[in-house]
């Protein structure tokens, strides 16, 4: 005679609330609360910014500043001055609500300069040379340009992460008396809210996303929260 033990067949069982529930949905639930629970409420991502001095050459229409690691970017007409592109990762479940770039360390550079104002974009196929026109309203202004040290560029999604790209400015010029002002240490403060949660990238794509972030982000550490997020016990069935 043979017989089934159906022991070996039905998912372990566990007491819960007076009752019985299978370990796999019981899972999911401890799951679901800790998820839940880390997007209910804001979160905040800070990080302390280090640059090396400023170096300035002579360029066609002024002077241009450089610094390790910055591109030299602006609109036609404005100041060129070095812009440092940092990246963030989010926490799971959130989004920008507020940037905050706080200057901690500010000197005046020696001397008095003559920045180049950005060239406008030559027409396409024309070939001709661009010429020098300076925004009026900034250069003879006696405030710091760029009024503010830093501000978000945009917001990302990449398999099921969220990034945060903030441009920071290390220097501000102030065009009245050709004063270059650096700071060399300043800090970012990212404040986060809950958002709506992007479509659910396989876990498998999530990971390797994250994986290659590491090199590029201001916060790597933050991954570990992300790669969580991701498990596939948030993607089984109900």
């Amino acid at each position: 005679m043979c017989y089934t033990d159906t022991k070996y067949f039905e998912e372990e069982r566990v007491p819960f609330n007076g009752g019985f529930m299978t370990a796999r949905h019981l899972a999911r639930i401890f799951l679901a609360v800790f998820l839940l629970g880390g997007s209910a409420q804001a979160g905040i991502v800070t990080k302390q910014l280090g640059f090396a001095p400023p170096a300035v050459s002579n360029a066609p229409g002024g002077v241009l500043v450089t610094i390790p690691g910055c591109r030299s970017i602006a609109d036609p007409g404005e100041p060129i001055l070095p812009v440092y592109a940092a990246c963030f990762l989010l926490p799971p479940g959130e989004s920008v609500a507020r940037v905050i770039v706080e200057p901690l360390e500010t000197v005046a550079i020696e001397g008095s300069y003559a920045i180049a104002p950005m060239p406008p974009q030559a027409p396409l196929g024309t070939g001709a040379a661009p010429g020098f026109t300076r925004n009026t309203a900034i250069y003879a202004s006696s405030q710091p340009f760029p009024t503010a040290r830093g501000e978000l560029a945009t917001e990302q999604t990449l398999a099921g992460v969220r990034l945060a790209f903030v441009n920071v400015h290390p220097c501000a010029f102030v065009p009245s008396t050709g004063t270059v002002l650096f700071s060399s240490s300043i800090r970012v403060t990212i404040e986060t809210a809950p958002a709506p949660a992007p479509g659910r990238a396989p876990a498998a794509r999530t990971i390797e996303a994250l994986r290659a972030l590491r090199g590029v982000v201001e916060n790597p550490g933050l991954s570990n929260d992300c790669a969580a997020s991701s498990s596939p016990l948030a993607e089984a069935d109900e």
